[in-house]
């Protein structure tokens, strides 16, 4: 407020200096809807790479097309994207660790906006959790190891690894195991307040003190559930140590030297195993010894466990060096995941529309904010009657969200005049904020040959470069908009047939001499000559839904200030400075912004009654490049609401 002077001296008063700065809204942030392998359900995930979107949602799967086409919109210049798993009947993988009232269960998951998602799918059966004490100080704490494998020849192959240290199951401690693995992994959630689970493999009983120097330790060792006769001698002489701690990495040794001596299905379990040595040595917490089979080998079972007898395993050692002073404790080998089901794929057409009470399937997009691209690969694969069905939904969802849908013609159609035939077949999909690419991309295989790939993943990825480099007003298409990672087409065009497609509103996918694949057409699907669209072109169309998008959430600030004349004077400002910027970058025709655009917010767009409504209402005009006449878009903002 402005300074009252009541004494000699200088006052300062900070006043605004001009219009409040609009900024332009992001543009090519694509959403892909499809069954991935992994990752939540019906919960979009934003990703940055290639990388990042195998992380949440696998490898490219077969039954995929949106995993393949993520794969090239990051290839062809897309930096941000919204990936949407959605399935019928997938499951995730479990397992309970310990029994009690509220068993404590791990399921496949991580934690999304704060809260514990499953990741259902048959990958979430790969996934192993270890128990060991080692290293903790009080008969409540234990380790947690969480190890995703892979199935390979010779045994599993660990993927990734995560060790948690230092758990309790008591409410009151920072160290609480449900909250610090559900906030920190990225593979398991936990739920269930069940006491703290077994140690896996063999835990002893509380080790007797050292008395004489004794001469050997002498074991026998056997798998359970192998055929008699399989049990493995254990002959260690025993040398001076002054600790166990001295006599456990020996001990260790001579268990792996076994090996060689066991089956050819157990010589790893014997080879990798461990010997931990547990407790402080204390009354509290004496010495245990801690027996692992082998882990992330071939033939581990969960259900593996070592037998122990022999002279020195129990009861009636005189010199102290027992290995199981009487077992206490026998836990799995590990605990491992199962019945995690991957639910049908492809997805069915069910799963893509969802439920708009439930907000799952396309109706998970509705509260996310951000992306203004929309693939849908998987719907091209369906019968004609679902496809319209899915598309449908997409297009009217594109329209709610000022989106653009790239849509993908069926495999089968297969030149030009069966597109002819396609797009008359499905004249209600028709409207400005759809665009289509013909024919489909042939992309490079592992096995050295091509497959053919559905062409929105590309082409959402070649918008996203042509964004960056030359604006959104840019053309998507020409010399320019060559396409990466692909090798051709599905269908060699002629120049004959871009000249039969593209008055259709269709845009074709071309090998050109001496550039390769590029995009050879820039048209929306009300692109059509004889309809006379004012949205005819795709750039003109994207700059529409981005002036839109921006001047929203640029003016969102108008909702709570006074509707009158002051009021409509800053919008005026705000949105002139931003459009003469868009106008110095070359988004418009004309040769001066009066030419270029105009934007009107006074009492001939705003009457008594939108006042008395809480209404302000804007018009704003430009010239786009192509065509040159104006696009006028009236808004209408919220203002008055104190």
């Amino acid at each position: 407020m402005p300074a009252r002077p009541t004494f000699p001296g200088v006052y300062v008063q900070e006043v605004a200096s001009g219009p409040r700065a609009i900024a332009g809204a992001p543009t090519a942030i694509a959403a892909f809807i499809d069954g991935f392998p992994r990752g939540p359900l019906d919960v979009p995930v934003e990703l940055t790479s290639l990388a990042e979107a195998e992380d949440h949602f696998g490898a490219p799967h077969p039954h995929s097309p949106a995993s393949h086409a993520q794969r090239l919109f990051f290839a062809n210049g897309g930096v941000r994207a919204f990936g949407l798993r959605v399935a019928q009947g997938a499951v995730a993988a479990s397992v309970v660790l310990a029994d009690g009232a509220a068993p404590l269960r791990a399921t496949a998951g991580r934690q999304l906006q704060g809260r514990s998602t499953p990741d259902p799918g048959a990958w979430g059966n790969a996934l192993e959790l270890e128990v060991d004490f080692e290293g903790t100080e009080t008969a409540d704490d234990f380790n947690l190891t969480i190890r995703e494998v892979a199935a390979a020849e010779g045994g599993p192959r660990p993927l990734r690894q995560e060790v948690f240290a230092r758990l309790t199951m008591n409410q009151a401690d920072p160290r609480q195991a449900l909250a610090l693995v559900n906030a920190g992994s990225r593979l398991v959630q936990l739920s269930g307040d069940g006491a703290r689970p077994l140690a896996n493999g063999h835990l002893s009983a509380p080790l007797a003190a050292r008395s004489g120097p004794g001469t050997r330790l002498a074991l026998t060792l056997a798998l359970a559930g192998r055929p008699a006769g399989q049990a493995l001698d254990l002959v260690l002489p025993k040398p001076a140590f002054a600790a166990w701690a001295d006599l456990r990495p020996g001990l260790e040794q001579a268990l792996r030297a076994l090996a060689p001596q066991a089956a050819e299905a157990d010589r790893p379990i014997y080879a990798a195993a461990r010997l931990l040595l547990m407790g402080t040595g204390s009354a509290e917490h004496p010495f245990r010894w801690h027996l692992l089979p082998g882990r992330g080998q071939a033939g581990l079972d969960p259900a593996t466990r070592f037998v122990i007898g022999g002279a020195n395993a129990g009861e009636g050692d005189a010199d102290g060096l027992r290995l199981a002073d009487g077992l206490a404790e026998i836990g799995p080998a590990c605990h491992r995941l199962s019945g995690g089901q991957d639910g049908e794929m492809p997805v069915p057409e069910a799963a893509l529309l969802g439920d708009a009470v439930a907000r799952t399937g396309l109706h998970a997009l509705q509260a996310l904010e951000g992306f203004d691209t929309l693939c849908l690969p998987r719907a091209a694969d369906l019968p004609d009657a679902a496809m319209g069905r899915v598309l449908a939904a997409a297009t009217h969802l594109c329209e709610a969200r000022r989106a653009m849908l790239l849509v993908d013609l069926p495999g089968a159609v297969t030149n030009a005049t069966q597109v002819r035939d396609w797009v008359a077949a499905h004249a209600a999909l028709r409207h400005p904020n759809a665009a289509a690419y013909f024919p489909r991309l042939l992309v490079p295989d592992a096995q050295g040959g091509a497959r053919s790939l559905a062409a929105s993943g590309a082409i959402a990825g070649l918008l996203a470069r042509m964004d960056a480099q030359r604006g959104v007003w840019k053309a998507p298409a020409g010399t320019e908009a060559r396409l990466h990672q692909v090798s051709g087409f599905d269908v060699a065009l002629t120049n004959a047939d871009s000249a039969l497609l593209n008055p259709l509103g269709l845009n074709v996918l071309r090998v050109m001499p001496g550039l390769g694949p590029v995009c050879w057409g820039s048209r929306t699907l009300m692109g059509e000559d004889s309809l006379g669209s004012e949205f005819k072109y795709l750039p003109v169309r994207r700059l529409a839904l981005f002036l839109e998008r921006s001047l929203r959430q640029g003016l969102a600030w108008t909702v709570f200030e006074t509707n009158d004349a002051r009021l409509w004077q800053q919008v005026r400002a705000s949105v002139e400075a931003f459009l003469h910027g868009l106008f110095r970058q070359g988004a418009f025709q004309g040769a001066t912004p009066r030419e270029a655009f105009f934007a009107r917010c006074d009492a001939t767009t705003t009457t008594q009654q939108d006042i008395n409504q809480g209404l302000v209402q804007l018009v704003v005009g430009f010239a786009p490049l192509r065509p040159a006449e104006f696009v006028v878009l009236t808004l209408t903002l919220r203002a008055g609401q104190g």
